[in-house]
């Protein structure tokens, strides 16, 4: 487990290990208030467990962005009604039209309650979050840069 919307899921037939985002969910980063408890949710919710992965898109290095079975239940639906995480619009062009209703109707459940981190006064959201205290455009800038 990264954070609250990634996991390494280890292959049944090849052994093989796979990163995999969450479709349509953004997670708090582990340093944001709200991060660790939304790796933990997620991490008793699937460690050492079977499920099935639908993955539609790969991103930077070899991460997959996947929607997330467990025992029926769609783990990125999971962490929403729990309100560890939000919908990321960014991610759920892979899920079915017809069920991208019920992430907004969970999210919205998690706020009304005051589920999760939205019993914090102002949630920031994860992208914003980054924006002000995670800065990788240096690296970047540096990388595309060298003078190999």
């Amino acid at each position: 487990m990264y954070d609250g919307d990634s996991i390494t899921v280890l292959e049944d037939k090849t052994g093989w290990t796979r990163l995999i985002r969450l479709s349509a969910i953004d997670a708090p980063e582990l340093a944001q208030p709200y991060g660790r408890q939304s790796r933990d949710f997620l991490y008793k919710f699937v460690f050492g467990k079977k499920i099935s992965a639908n993955c539609y898109r790969t991103i930077r290095q070899r991460i997959e962005i996947c929607t997330v079975i467990h025992n029926t239940k769609d783990v990125a639906l999971n962490q929403l009604e729990a309100g560890m995480a939000w919908r990321f619009r960014l991610y759920v062009e892979g899920v079915d039209r017809k069920r991208r209703y019920p992430y907004e109707l969970a999210e919205k459940k998690a706020i009304m309650e005051k589920s999760g981190l939205w019993a914090q006064k102002d949630p920031v959201r994860p992208y914003k979050w980054r924006e002000k205290y995670e800065r990788w455009d240096w690296y970047w800038d540096w990388y595309y840069y060298q003078d190999w």
